[in-house]
């Protein structure tokens, strides 16, 4: 997901392995591997939201910090 600063547009960039180890440490091992499955390497929280969204996850979450968890 785009986001302004100071003018310029960033993309949020997300490892597909961070957001598999934030379910696991949630139990949510299976959505975990359907995640492992069906995400890129690396997650665009713009192009891949339709993605994030069909796991259940929002872009809004992981743009907030996936450190603490998200959802």
């Amino acid at each position: 997901m785009a986001r302004t600063l100071e003018g310029a547009e960033v993309t949020v960039e997300v490892s597909r392995q961070e957001i598999i180890e934030a379910l696991r440490g949630r139990d949510e091992h299976e959505l975990a591997d359907r995640a492992e499955a069906q995400l890129p390497e690396e997650v665009d929280t713009d192009d891949d939201a339709g993605l994030l969204h069909d796991l259940g996850i929002n872009p809004a979450d992981l743009i907030a910090g996936i450190g603490g968890g998200f959802g």
